[in-house]
């Protein structure tokens, strides 16, 4: 379905409305570019921002897991596919301060 400025009015998952906030904010562009560029409402847009604002959403870090095979000590995942291993034993204070930041 189409409206009249050709913007396809699509239903997106809470991360795929995540992942569209997190690549605008990283593109530098207007908001109003963006959306055109992307196919969204602006007003969509502007809506997610203020929702995920107002939830105190994460602050990008989905998940922190432990390994120990491969010499892995530790890995944290960032969104867009983001890594960083470490490959020996940490404090727990250390992986901590990484977290508030």
């Amino acid at each position: 379905m189409e409206t009249s400025n050709n913007v396809r009015n699509v239903w997106r998952t809470r991360e795929q409305k995540e992942e569209l906030i997190l690549l605008w904010q990283q593109s530098g562009k207007s908001r109003k570019v963006f959306c055109e560029e992307q196919g969204i409402t602006y007003n969509s847009l502007v809506s997610w921002c203020k929702q995920f604002k107002d939830q105190k959403v994460s602050t990008g870090f989905s998940e922190v897991k432990l390994e120990e095979s491969r010499g892995l000590f530790a890995q944290l995942n960032f969104p867009g596919g983001i890594k960083i291993d470490f490959y020996r034993s940490l404090p727990v204070e250390y992986l901590q301060s990484l977290l508030r930041k």
